[in-house]
């Protein structure tokens, strides 16, 4: 992530590593971004569906 973002999606299917705390490098970027003190929201796929059907 280069540029500044406010939210990473993260998908449904995810991965059998997560389990162990073993994040793609994007999610463990992110991470990091929020200890630093970023307001960057991580949100699941299908709670990103929900809100955006909610919309309309």
């Amino acid at each position: 992530m280069n540029k500044p973002v406010n939210y990473l999606i993260v998908g449904a299917e995810g991965n059998p590593c997560w389990k162990f705390s073993c994040y793609g490098r994007k999610v463990e970027k992110a991470v990091e971004l929020r200890k630093e003190g970023s307001r960057l929201l991580i949100i699941h796929e299908l709670d990103f569906h929900d809100a955006v059907a909610d919309l309309s």
